[in-house]
């Protein structure tokens, strides 16, 4: 008998269903679709032969044909998806062990057919087809609420060598024992409990791996939930420093005009009144903002204009604060906390000091508040992940990317929406909260 019971061509379609079932989930590489089905023809195509190819070597070497054959997975997903590294490697282990299972399923039921004498040999290979395929689907389906762009985004090493981990240990328990069955030491009865025991295992492995991936999801939300609070926290926080600072800042900016206005009815000398004048025009320049109607967006927007002179951007705002009396004080600092932070750290990369822009605007649309905050971004436009919020550029990856998603938790509890566009550009980011009900 062979060392693998299931044949070589069956235990290819497996895993090249169980790698188009992952790349459903990743998301295939944007492009021409030809080019992608041309691929998935030739890795199925290359898959087969070689597993008929190496049907017959000794067992010694099947180890290493096993380890090509998920390289070729892991090629494949590579080339087809548009994942790093790491998420293409954590897929791989995944769908190997997804096509183990369906594939030892599938020919279960299909020897247990022929055994009954159920059928022609075609009718066996088209079962084991949709058989297989419809294990797939169903395991992907599962999977793909785990494998959201999120998620994949925070997984590192440990979590992949987790992975991989449970996977080998429940492909070495599946096959081992069926090696051993194969090579003749045991009985008949044996073999035929092992055979049945081999999709059992590769299922409570994939069980495993389940609430593996539970407690990942878990402890990911917590984190989430715990740094978006801390972004929530932060950004209060600052608009209370900010107003104390403009508070002061107000209080001088008052002391001087009186004191310019002292001094200009002390003396006529030409030269003073030239001094006084230049002065003047500088506290004008550095009056921050105009009152927009609300107390708190005034704080943040003259806080975030001094920011703005300080990396040389320019800022400009057309605001109706008073649209904004329904908002919460921390919800208006998240919003335009975040969304003004993201603007101008975005500006300040750009070298050319005159295109360093963002712009606010607050506007009602029928019975709607309408909060745009753009930025010329330039050649440097951020990537647009599937979720609507745009991929960090940060090193730290798993630390960043909480403002805009606080932004977005903050607008769906007012029953809004949170959306980025990139028009030419610029880089923009709308708020939409519905007015409530006078």
């Amino acid at each position: 008998m062979n060392y693998n019971e299931i044949p070589r061509f069956a235990t290819a379609f497996a895993q090249w269903a169980a790698v188009v079932g992952w790349l459903h989930c990743l998301g295939f590489r944007k492009g021409n679709k030809i080019r992608s089905v041309g691929w998935a023809a030739a890795f199925l195509i290359i898959q087969t032969v070689f597993l008929e190819a190496t049907q017959n070597v000794p067992l010694i070497f099947w180890a290493p044909c096993m380890a090509f054959s998920i390289f070729l997975m892991y090629l494949f997903l590579t080339l087809e998806s548009e994942s790093n590294t790491i998420t293409v490697v954590y897929s791989t282990s995944l769908a190997f062990l997804t096509a183990e299972f369906t594939a030892s399923t599938a020919w279960l039921i299909n020897v247990y057919m022929m055994a009954e004498k159920v059928g022609e040999l075609w009718l066996g290979i088209v079962l084991f087809l949709v058989v297989s395929s419809a294990l797939t689907v169903v395991l992907v389906k599962g999977e793909k609420s785990f494998l959201t762009e999120d998620y994949m985004q925070q997984i590192t090493l440990r979590e992949t060598f987790g992975i991989l981990f449970l996977v080998l240990t429940a492909f070495v328990l599946s096959n081992i024992s069926f090696e051993v069955s194969n090579a003749g030491t045991v009985g008949q009865s044996l073999r035929q409990l092992i055979f049945l025991l081999r999709p059992l295992v590769d299922f409570c492995g994939l069980a495993v791996v389940y609430a593996y991936q539970s407690r990942i999801s878990e402890y990911m939300a917590a984190k989430e939930r715990d740094a978006m609070q801390t972004v929530l926290r932060s950004q209060y926080d600052q608009y209370r420093y900010y107003q104390n600072t403009m508070e002061m800042v107000h209080i001088k900016y008052h002391d001087l005009k009186h004191q310019i206005t002292g001094l200009r009815a002390e003396t006529d000398n030409e030269k003073r009144k030239e001094w006084l004048d230049q002065l003047e025009e500088e506290l004008e320049e550095n009056h921050l903002v105009d009152h927009t109607g609300n107390q708190v967006l005034d704080t943040i927007l003259g806080a975030k204009i001094f920011q703005a002179q300080r990396i040389h951007a320019r800022l400009t705002c057309v605001a109706d604060g008073k649209l904004l009396g329904f908002l919460h004080v921390t919800d208006i600092c998240t919003i335009f906390g975040n969304a003004l932070d993201n603007a101008l750290e975005a500006v300040a990369l750009i070298e050319d000091q005159e295109k360093r822009m963002v712009q606010v605007s607050v506007t009602k649309q029928k019975q709607f508040v309408s909060i745009i905050v753009s930025n010329y971004c330039g050649d440097q436009r951020p990537k647009i992940a599937k979720n609507g919020l745009f991929v960090t550029t940060k090193s730290d990856r798993k630390n960043h990317g909480y403002g805009l998603k606080s932004i977005r938790y903050t607008a769906e509890k007012y029953e809004g929406s949170m959306t980025v566009q990139q028009p030419k550009d610029w880089f923009e980011l709308h708020v939409l909260l519905p007015l409530p009900e006078q």
